[in-house]
């Protein structure tokens, strides 16, 4: 398979899974949307970011919570969310019959009209939201679902920009006997941990996030390659800054940047040339941090936190001291709860009413990329190869010890759930090198392949279940038990009353458009899977070292 043609599967893959979820998701199930809404919405009337830190939800969102149906709380109670939940929304007949022409009509209102509940999106960097705020205002006179479309159409495109740059990225800078591996890992990514979809087909930064990092990991890995010159660094150095603009936890992975810039340099024959191209990319490396420290010394000035978060500054006036409160404020079972939560929301947790299967069920999707993960952690004997894989660890661990700080704080301040998991997403580039490093350890090995295989195949299945789940959610058919686990009103998980269901989200949502694409979404990756798979050769001498190849040759011969 040519490395066009698999970049064109891919993009074709994420296009159609993706546009079809948005197609058929209501406003606000997407994380955190009713924030990210609100301040796109600020912006977007007063032409500026407030950077007084004076947001609101805007009028509009709590128009909504009043007249359409809601997510579900992420805490108990769980019927408690601020407005209707779905079954309530559809057994209200008045609410029901007005929602089209007040939701899908132009209503003449402005976009931001100020509220009494604070948007605790505010402490984000502003980058994101410059952008959507200046696209929403070409919208004046679309109704509230069509804008709503607009820019979680225009969010996803900027994620899935930026993994197929990374993807190209991998591939052309990476040893060419790695391909097939770097295919089937990128294939089989959104099969093993289909959170990526809901993780970027919403409103969020994250999404701005992905497309910056993907291009950035692609100027990192050529320059891990074949070093790089003035023009390279500075742009690596532009980005790293607008990523900084977008979100704090980049703080972390431009230091592990700078930190494989040192190490690099460190075990290299000290030459000329490498002593000045490491300088070069040192020096542009700082160009981002001078770029960034205004902002954050900002945010420090108004929250008292370096990165502006508001559970640091609410952690800052509950202690005195931070270190002592995270040495004899935690206990293990804290710990576990929530590496288990982070583990959970990075595989699958859905839509943001968070409602899910079984853990048991979910217990072999989150298992096996941790599986593939660790296999890919070995670092490989070729220099080519293992340079990959050093980068990877580098941009990724400072990122994860990021987020487990961030996790201890959340503990300290008593905030139940936990970091979520679905922000590694964005660093699914790096994340699927090393797994396409895991496939290659795990493949001599047939009952690895067959165990793979399997799992794979059991994880589209689920995930098709909970995707179905979600529409008989939406559709008021299932509601929310009190594990928070999908509980369905009719029999046959819903099945029977299908066309009903498709009728009620055809109020928000364009389910005749959706489900095709999503089916044809499902049926593609049920292909290249195995396409990709039949790429990586299966004869057993292709994995043995060179004395053993050789017997085996002789052994043939006689």
């Amino acid at each position: 398979m040519s490395h066009r043609l698999s970049l064109s599967l891919f993009a074709l893959y994420l296009l159609l899974i993706g546009i079809g979820q948005l197609l058929l998701l209501p406003p606000f199930e997407g994380y955190d949307e009713t924030g990210h809404y609100s301040l796109i919405a600020q912006v977007a009337q007063e032409r500026a970011f407030p950077l007084d830190g004076n947001a609101t939800i805007t009028a509009q969102v709590k128009d909504y919570q009043q007249n359409g149906p809601m997510p579900y709380a992420v805490f108990e109670p769980y019927q408690d969310n601020g407005g209707l939940t779905y079954p309530a929304f559809f057994h209200n007949a008045p609410l029901r019959e007005a929602y089209p022409q007040t939701f899908g009509q132009p209503d003449g209102k402005p976009f931001y009209e100020p509220t009494e509940n604070r948007n605790w999106q505010i402490q984000h960097p502003p980058l994101y939201y410059l952008l959507m705020g200046k696209l929403l205002g070409q919208f004046p006179n679309t109704s509230f679902l069509d804008r709503f479309f607009i820019l979680r159409l225009a969010s996803y495109l900027l994620a899935c920009a930026g993994l197929v740059i990374g993807m190209a990225g991998t591939l052309r800078y990476t040893n060419e006997n790695l391909h097939p591996y770097i295919t089937l890992a990128f294939f089989i990514y959104p099969a093993l941990l289909p959170e990526i979809v809901p993780e970027f087909a919403r409103l969020g930064n994250d999404s701005l996030c992905a497309l910056i990092f993907g291009c950035a990991w692609t100027l990192c890995l050529r320059h891990a390659r074949s070093g790089s010159g003035w023009g390279a660094s500075l742009l690596l150095a532009t980005l790293w800054s607008a990523a900084l603009l977008t979100k704090a936890f980049f703080i972390a992975t431009l230091g592990g940047w700078g930190l494989y810039l040192l190490f690099s340099w460190a075990r290299q024959h000290h030459t000329k040339n490498t002593t000045t191209s490491t300088i070069r990319q040192l020096a542009a490396t700082a160009l981002p941090v001078m770029a960034g420290l205004g902002w954050y010394l900002f945010k420090y000035h108004q929250t008292g936190a370096l990165v502006g978060h508001l559970e640091y500054k609410v952690a800052l006036e509950n202690t005195q001291n931070l270190g002592t409160a995270l040495l004899s404020g935690i206990s293990f079972l804290d710990v576990a709860n929530n590496l288990t939560n982070f583990i959970m929301t990075w595989s699958w947790t859905g839509m943001a009413s968070q409602l899910r299967l079984h853990e048991l069920i979910l217990l072999p999707m989150m298992i096996t990329p941790i599986w593939l993960l660790v296999k890919g952690g070995r670092l490989s004997t070729d220099n080519t190869e293992r340079e990959g894989q050093l980068l990877s660890l580098f941009l990724l661990i400072p990122f994860l010890a990021a987020l487990a700080h961030h996790a201890l704080i959340l503990i300290i301040i008593g905030t139940k759930g936990g970091t979520p998991g679905w922000y590694l997403h964005i660093f699914m580039i790096p994340l699927t090198l090393l797994i396409a490093h895991g496939l290659r350890v795990l493949w001599s090995r047939r009952p690895a392949r067959l165990a793979l295989g399997g799992l794979t195949a059991y994880a589209l299945l689920v995930t098709t279940a909970g995707r179905w789940a979600e529409l008989a959610m939406t559709g008021g058919c299932a509601i929310c038990d009190a594990n928070k686990l999908f509980s369905f009103l009719m029999p046959s998980a819903c099945l029977s009353v299908a066309p009903e269901i498709f009728q009620r989200i055809s109020l928000w949502g364009h389910p005749a458009t959706g489900l095709p694409l999503i089916l044809a979404a499902t049926l593609l990756i049920f292909v290249l899977i195995p396409l990709a798979w039949r790429q990586i050769p299966h004869i057993r001498k292709d994995f043995l070292g060179a004395g053993q190849d050789r017997a085996c040759n002789a052994g043939l011969r006689r």
